[in-house]
């Protein structure tokens, strides 16, 4: 892949997919499901980690040198890695309504399985980060992180969207910037969707800008 076409449909559509082919990849989607202990996402299990606590298996996949020079494009670096294992039905968590992050952030997501329309694919909004951005911009100087409103259908019903949801086999990777409008998708009884993915962004002003 030319890194600057990467680095210009980032700018342009606020998004890049490509695959990458995983090596063992039923192996790395239980390794990945069994460290998601935790119960704090809703549909799910998850498991938060620093660069070097993570196994190097599993840094790897959304830690490489080519996604470090398409971030340092934009002037971030990588800060930590957020896996998730969603497998439950009829729970609608934050994260599964329309919106913008309210600070910004570059990420680099990778399914750990394959997922299609019945598993919750993530769904974005192309091009959208230039409205997301506008809108995140107008709180610029709100300090309650909780109060800055970025849920499209509930803050901003007037804004009028196409989904794209995005679907793949395992090693589908996202690479993609936190103002676009993105959503997780819902998951069909029977289906799942393991994630992980990588957070990039320089510090906390700019993650304001």
């Amino acid at each position: 892949m030319d890194k600057q076409e990467v680095v210009n449909s980032l700018k342009t559509n606020g998004y890049y997919v490509y695959h990458q082919e995983l090596e063992n990849p039923n192996e790395l989607m239980q390794k990945a499901r069994d460290l998601c202990s935790s119960k704090e996402y809703g549909s799910g299990g998850d498991y938060r980690s620093n660069l070097n606590q993570i196994d190097t298996i599993l840094k790897d996949i959304v830690y490489t040198e080519y996604i470090k020079e398409v971030f340092a494009e934009f002037d971030a670096d990588p800060q930590d890695i957020f896996i998730t294992y969603e497998n439950k039905t009829g729970v609608m968590t934050r994260n599964n309504f329309l919106h913008f992050d309210r600070y910004r952030c570059m990420k680099a997501l990778v399914y750990l399985e394959d997922t299609d329309e019945t598993c919750g694919p993530f769904t974005i909004v192309e091009k959208s980060h230039t409205k997301g951005v506008e809108l995140r911009r107008g709180f610029i100087n709100q300090s309650n992180y909780e109060s800055i409103k970025n849920r499209i259908d509930i803050d901003y019903p007037e804004i009028e969207y196409k989904l794209k949801p995005i679907v793949g086999p395992a090693g589908t990777t996202i690479l993609f910037d936190t103002d676009l409008f993105h959503m997780g998708g819902s998951i069909e009884e029977g289906k799942s969707r393991t994630v992980i993915r990588s957070h990039w962004y320089k510090d906390a002003e700019w993650r304001k800008k």
